[in-house]
């Protein structure tokens, strides 16, 4: 007995899937250098004064950026690193880093005090060129028994705005430097369906 096939077949081609989307955000790290110990204030350390080498090209760093803190640990002991807008004459990007862990000390009244184990900066701002430097600075040296590695991790959030755009001409005139640290907030508040908030993290190693 015959048949007639159906007239809807049975496997449909799928459309092909959307392209990629593009990196928009690098993150490229130097190697480590040691740096001389600094005084222990309660203050945030200077940067230091020692200027950037050139950072690896795009296309030359594959692995997951990591940040290292060498032994022997102490404050103020930095680490240089670059955030890097793949697309900068199409795009320019808002910033923000936040630090995920806290070191306990206790003060000269016996009371727990938490203090920041890291400081970046700067610590949020704006990319509109090729890359941004930023340096992050160890605050509180963790206790690390000897030979042995402790893992963490710090965030940066950030959005990126495309150029020519209302979006664009907003934040030129509304973004001040008086406000820097609320940069962000601020472009996710006055635009929620133009711009995207998007997350990195970044993984330290104490060795």
């Amino acid at each position: 007995m015959f048949v007639e096939p159906s007239p809807v077949p049975r496997f449909r081609n799928e459309p092909p899937a959307p392209p990629p989307t593009p990196p928009y955000l690098n993150v490229f790290v130097q190697p480590p250098t040691q740096d001389p110990p600094a005084s222990s204030t309660s203050h945030p350390p200077p940067l230091p004064q020692t200027a950037l080498q050139p950072f690896s090209s795009p296309t030359a760093n594959t692995k997951k950026p990591r940040l290292v803190f060498q032994s022997p640990l102490h404050r103020g002991q930095s680490i240089p690193f670059a955030l890097h807008n793949t697309l900068p004459d199409d795009h320019l990007i808002i910033y923000k880093f936040l630090t995920s862990s806290n070191s306990s000390r206790s003060n000269q009244r016996g009371q727990d005090s938490h203090q920041e184990r890291y400081y970046v900066r700067p610590s949020s701002g704006k990319i509109s060129s090729f890359h941004a430097e930023i340096w992050l600075i160890l605050n509180q040296t963790p206790p690390i028994a000897d030979g042995a590695s402790l893992k963490d991790k710090i965030l940066v959030r950030w959005a990126v705005v495309q150029r020519g755009t209302q979006v664009e001409q907003w934040a030129q005139q509304q973004l001040t430097e008086n406000t820097r640290r609320k940069w962000l907030e601020m472009l996710l508040e006055a635009w929620p369906d133009q711009v995207l908030e998007r997350k990195t993290r970044l993984s330290i190693r104490f060795t």
